[in-house]
């Protein structure tokens, strides 16, 4: 009799288990889809996490790699910007509630921070446009204003 209210008893908290690791899971992912569906910049940062290579306004190489951390690193004019090498902690923010949807390259050396002031888009999953200058570009049409547009490729 002892045996079988053992038995019993660990199926009924196996039962309980899973019914807890149940709840857990779907609590996570309403909570995740919670998130998603009141930022939508979530969804774009994730979509902008990765490697992606391109060539500048004037035709040099240049890569860029977002990471989830908002740490980013890039290569451009052969010069490495990664912070462990470049003394220079380098990160990046979006605003996806703007329209074109601004993103901010952030260089900071420990005592001033330099934002390089861009616009994006999404072209398609695996490619973007992006604008930069001095002042932060109002729209992707060419102006005289010294703005740059690049296309970039998911590596």
């Amino acid at each position: 009799m002892l045996c079988h209210a053992s038995r019993l008893f660990g199926a009924l908290r196996l039962t309980l288990l899973l019914g807890v690791a149940s709840a857990i899971a779907l609590t996570s992912y309403a909570s995740a889809n919670s998130i998603a569906s009141h930022h939508p910049e979530r969804t774009l940062e994730l979509q902008l996490v990765g490697t992606w290579e391109g060539l500048d306004a004037s035709g040099k190489a240049s890569k860029l790699v977002f990471n989830q951390d908002y740490s980013l690193w890039f290569i451009r004019n052969g010069i490495t910007y990664d912070g462990d090498k470049s003394g220079m902690q380098v990160t990046w923010e979006i605003d996806s509630s703007q329209q074109p949807i601004h993103l901010d390259i952030i260089f900071n050396d420990g005592q001033t921070e330099q934002r390089y002031l861009s616009i994006m888009r999404f072209e398609n999953d695996d490619e973007i446009t992006l604008r930069s200058g001095n002042q932060r570009p109002e729209s992707f049409l060419e102006h005289k204003d010294g703005s740059q547009t690049s296309l970039f490729r998911r590596y």
